[in-house]
């Protein structure tokens, strides 16, 4: 592939629009389903369950508003990270002191990256699915998908799986839509910004990342399936 630094990649534009509670991305005349519509819809009874019983426990307003929070708190987020490496941020500007901690804990990590090659940068697969990738980095001189989340407590693997889904699926869309660039990333890293210690992240590499591209081949059959 080209040398990190000779990399230069285009964005390019996409219409997302939402039916029926579904997310679809139109891409050069052609309709693609979202990555996390996908994985919600094939989400095994088992995870379905724990998500059921978690909204019962907390109860149905108390769950919205969780939601709600968590949404509102990772859009900013990639806003500011977005704006960090376009160079238009400002970290006193649009920050309650809630949000102010979830930057001061994934700061540090922004800047250890050398450079960001894509952000917020829209991708497409031939085999239907596309997504907004979050960053393509040179991280210790090496390619990698990132995905930024928050949280407010600290997470284990098996919680983060269907992240670990998404990002093989971004990855392999990257492949197919830089692959004339040269580009071919084989790993990728999930970030995920904590309110009093610094930013949890867990690494996927190559021969794991196509062990859960695997899975999401078989996620995006079964949801096919179900149309």
């Amino acid at each position: 592939m080209e040398t990190l630094n000779s990399v230069s990649l285009p964005k390019y534009n996409a219409q997302c629009t939402w039916y029926e509670g579904r997310q679809y991305y139109s891409v050069q005349g052609r309709i693609y389903t979202g990555i996390t519509t996908i994985l919600a819809a094939t989400r095994p009874e088992e995870e379905q369950q724990k998500f059921k019983d978690w909204e019962k426990q907390v109860g149905f307003a108390e769950a919205q508003r969780i939601r709600r929070e968590s949404t509102k708190r990772g859009k900013l987020l990639h806003k500011q990270i977005e704006g960090y490496f376009n160079g238009s941020f400002r970290d006193h500007i649009d920050q309650d002191v809630e949000q102010q901690k979830y930057w001061q804990s994934i700061q540090p990590f922004l800047e250890a990256i050398e450079e960001a090659y894509l952000v917020e940068g829209n991708v497409w697969h031939i085999s239907g699915f596309a997504g907004v990738v979050d960053a393509l980095v040179n991280y210790n001189g090496q390619l990698w998908v990132c995905d930024w989340k928050t949280s407010t407590k600290l997470k284990r693997w098996d919680w983060i799986q269907d992240h670990c889904f998404q990002v093989a699926a971004y990855t392999a869309a990257i492949n197919r839509v830089y692959q004339s660039k040269g580009i071919r990333v084989a790993q990728a890293l999930i970030a995920i910004a904590l309110p009093h210690t610094e930013t949890q992240v867990f690494r996927i590499e190559q021969e794991e990342l196509m062990e859960y591209w695997q899975i999401f081949k078989q996620r995006l059959a079964q949801f096919k399936a179900m149309q």
